[in-house]
């Protein structure tokens, strides 16, 4: 009976985060713009908002993940699993954009937070969009959500590619529907695969938060500090 109650509370908690993670912008705004608040103010408010949000929604497991990330795992452990998130990541990014050089040539499918970095990293919202939130916030939706439905361990498979099915549709849904969202879609599957299917393999979500972190992160360094330029 407990195990069914837990399986109940969860998927009413992936309705619940995945329905506000769906229209929460969108609700700000029209508050704001009652009061003639429009811009990029707006957005980082938005986003903050979900942000504490959803960290005192899954603060829980946040403080059981940390605990084991500290006393579980050895520094070692935790170096090989995020080289290995990491690299995995940027191999993914590699095949997806071959892929994408022959579904739609010549056309750039970098992720949004790798662009939004090179773009306008001069303002602390993209910053904290896609350093922070995507590290936190989008790995507690895409991934801890979807594991706490799909959390038996004899359907990890179906558990990863769900978390990443869902991961690239929700990052292409607002954009047309033509070849480079589907070479876009491709892009985030892949990644959304490599996050999952370590997440399966270490049961802690920090350590997918720190890899995804320490990838956002690298876009941004390169840039602040000038390399390649």
């Amino acid at each position: 009976m407990k195990a069914i109650s837990n399986k109940k509370e969860a998927i009413i908690k992936f309705i619940i985060v995945f329905g506000v993670y769906l229209c929460y912008t969108q609700f700000f705004l029209v508050i704001f713009n009652l009061f003639g608040i429009t811009g990029i103010t707006v957005n980082f408010v938005a986003d903050l908002i979900f942000f504490v949000g959803i960290i005192y929604l899954y603060k829980d497991s946040l403080v059981e993940s940390l605990k084991e990330f500290k006393t579980k795992f050895k520094f070692s452990k935790i170096l090989i699993y995020v080289l290995c998130g990491v690299i995995g990541i940027f191999l993914a990014t590699i095949l997806s954009g071959m892929i994408g050089e022959l579904i739609c040539p010549g056309q750039d499918i970098t992720d949004d937070n790798t662009s939004a970095i090179y773009g306008i990293a001069d303002k602390a919202y993209v910053i904290f969009k896609t350093v922070v939130f995507a590290s936190i916030a989008e790995v507690l939706v895409y991934i801890k959500s979807v594991k706490d439905v799909v959390n038996n361990s004899r359907h990890n498979i179906l558990f990863i590619v769900i978390s990443a099915l869902i991961y690239g549709l929700m990052n292409v849904a607002y954009s047309n529907l033509d070849l480079v969202a589907v070479a876009a879609f491709i892009s985030y599957f892949l990644v959304g695969c490599v996050l999952a299917f370590i997440y399966t393999k270490t049961d802690n979500i920090i350590i997918i938060m720190l890899i995804k972190f320490i990838y956002s992160l690298i876009p941004l360094t390169i840039l602040l500090t000038g390399v390649g330029a």
